[in-house]
C-alpha cells in the first residue's frame, strides 16, 4: 500500500509526507472493501505520524467500517443441490457446509489431513495466518473419501495443477446454488449452526480457526425462533 501511495504523491506533485492532501488520501482508499479502508487509513496514518509534524491526516474523517451481517444458506437450498450435484461437487459443499471449512482449504485439502483420534475422523487444518485447528468429520463424509483415490496426494486434483484452485471451488458453488450464494456462506451455516446448538462462541471461534472472537462473531446469523425462545425465558413468573 505504501508503494502505491508514493506512486500516486508522485503523480500528484507532492514532494514530501507534509504535503499530502485528503484528497490523495481519499483516492488512495478507492476501490478497497469497506472493511479494509479503516486498516489502510490507519497504517497510512501511523506512518504519517512517525514521518513528518504535523500529521497531514490531522482531521481526516476516518473510514467508517460497515456492520457485517451474516447469512448463512439454508439448508434447503443446501438439500438441493446435493442431490443435484456431481458426486465431487457434492463433497465439496459437504465439506464447507459440514465442516465449515474456507473455499482455499477445501482445494488444497490432503489425504494426509485426516486423523484418527479417540476413534472420531478428524481434519488437521492450517488456514489463514498458520492457525492450525481439528475439525470432526462426519462419518458419511469420511466413508466418501474413503473410497477416493489414495494413491493421489490431494482430495480434489485440479486440472492443470495438483489441486484445485479456491477460485474453482467458488465457481461451482456460483454455477450450483442460486444466484447470490456464495461457498463463504457455507462456511457460515456451520458457524451458525453449531452455536445454535452449543452456545459456545470460543468452540466456534476454534472450529473456524479464527484468531479474534471478534472475527467469530460476524459469522453467525441471527435464528429468529431463538431470540423468542431467549425472551420467554423471561416469562417464568407469568408463564
Amino acid at each position: 500500500m505504501l508503494t502505491r501511495f508514493a506512486r500516486l504523491l508522485q503523480e500528484a506533485g507532492a514532494t514530501a509526507p507534509a504535503t499530502v492532501t485528503h484528497a490523495q488520501v481519499a483516492e488512495l482508499l478507492t476501490g478497497y472493501a469497506p472493511g479494509s479502508k479503516g486498516t489502510l487509513f490507519n497504517l497510512l496514518n501511523r506512518f504519517m505520524k512517525a514521518s513528518t509534524t504535523p500529521n497531514p491526516l490531522d482531521g481526516y474523517k476516518r473510514p467508517m467500517r460497515q456492520t457485517y451481517r451474516a447469512r448463512p444458506v439454508a439448508d434447503q437450498l443446501i438439500s438441493e443441490a446435493l442431490n443435484t450435484a456431481s458426486s465431487r461437487d457434492a463433497l465439496l459443499i459437504e465439506l464447507m457446509s459440514f465442516c465449515g471449512l474456507r473455499a482455499s482449504e477445501t482445494a488444497s485439502l490432503r489425504f494426509d489431513q485426516i486423523e484418527t483420534a479417540t476413534g472420531t475422523k478428524l481434519l488437521r487444518i492450517t488456514g489463514k495466518g498458520d492457525k492450525t485447528r481439528r475439525v470432526p468429520l462426519p462419518r458419511t463424509i469420511a466413508q466418501k473419501i474413503a473410497l477416493e483415490d489414495h494413491e493421489r496426494i490431494f482430495l480434489f486434483p485440479g486440472y492443470q495443477s495438483d489441486h484445485l484452485r479456491s477460485a474453482s471451488v467458488s465457481k461451482i458453488i456460483r454455477q450450483t446454488f442460486p444466484a447470490g450464494v456464495t461457498a463463504h456462506m457455507l462456511r457460515h451455516r456451520f458457524a451458525t449452526r453449531v452455536y445454535s446448538q452449543t452456545g459456545d462462541l470460543r468452540a466456534v471461534q476454534e472450529l473456524l480457526g479464527h484468531a479474534s472472537l471478534a472475527t467469530t462473531e460476524t459469522y453467525l446469523g441471527v435464528d429468529q425462533e431463538a431470540v423468542w425462545q431467549a425472551a420467554r425465558a423471561a416469562h417464568d413468573l407469568i408463564a
